[in-house]
């Protein structure tokens, strides 16, 4: 069965789109996919051959959906730009520059070190680098820091560091400022069998390349440290 012109009447074939005569847009037309008869717009069944109507625009959405595989997506290289490649280099030798000051600091400590053992040595006693110390603190370090000491002092208290093997003899100690001043002998595990002898309140001789003051936990320490190198070797 053919359709009409909605608009003027005129027979047009089922998959018309518009009048041949008139030109008006034709609604779209339901067939039965068994007989061809022309369905009613809601029919669900063709009133010819009774066969159930299946849309095919619903039969289109409802397509099982395929996953497409994921393709690695190729990077595009980089390409450095001169002023990138110049800031790298300019971080490569501000790195380089560093590591070679640090080693070379390393090296000139070492070396003046070596050069105090070879020096004569300062003979002082304990008390009177505290005096200096407090008197003025940045002359006393130029005077003794790094210099070759021979030690006299009274042992008020001895003990071993945090978090090393070493131990401490306290040959000094005076409050003055707000401030706590020590001289402490550094005594390596090595010669624990002198640090045994030493009791409170005995007198002691050492010998040893000053540190000067080693920063503390607490910033009113202040802490002169000379590592023993010998220590009452006239005994």
């Amino acid at each position: 069965m053919a359709k009409k012109c909605v608009s003027c009447g005129t027979d047009l074939p089922n998959d018309a789109g518009f009048c041949t005569e008139c030109g008006a847009q034709q609604p779209e037309v339901r067939l039965c996919k068994q007989c061809g008869a022309l369905l009613e717009k809601d029919a669900l069944f063709c009133g010819e051959c009774g066969a159930k109507y299946e849309d095919p625009n619903k039969q289109q959405t409802e397509r099982p959906v395929i996953k497409a595989t994921p393709v690695t997506e190729l990077k595009e290289e980089k390409k450095w730009t001169t002023s990138q490649m110049i800031s790298i280099a300019v971080g490569v030798l501000v790195v380089l520059f560093l590591v070679i000051a640090i080693f070379n600091g390393v090296g000139e400590n070492k070396g003046a070190v070596k050069k105090a053992e070879e020096t004569q040595a300062i003979s002082v006693k304990a008390e009177t680098i505290i005096d200096d110390y407090i008197r003025d603190q940045a002359k006393a370090e130029k005077e003794y820091k790094d210099k070759k000491i021979e030690l006299t002092g009274k042992v008020s208290s001895k003990g071993q560091y945090r978090n090393s093997q070493d131990y401490y003899v306290t040959v000094g100690r005076r409050m003055a400022a707000g401030k706590s001043y020590y001289v402490l002998l550094r005594i390596p595990s090595k010669m624990a069998g002198k640090l045994n002898k030493l009791h409170i309140g005995d007198y002691v001789s050492a010998e040893g390349v000053c540190q000067g003051i080693v920063e503390q936990e607490d910033p009113t320490d202040v802490s002169i440290q000379i590592p023993a190198q010998k220590i009452n070797e006239n005994d």
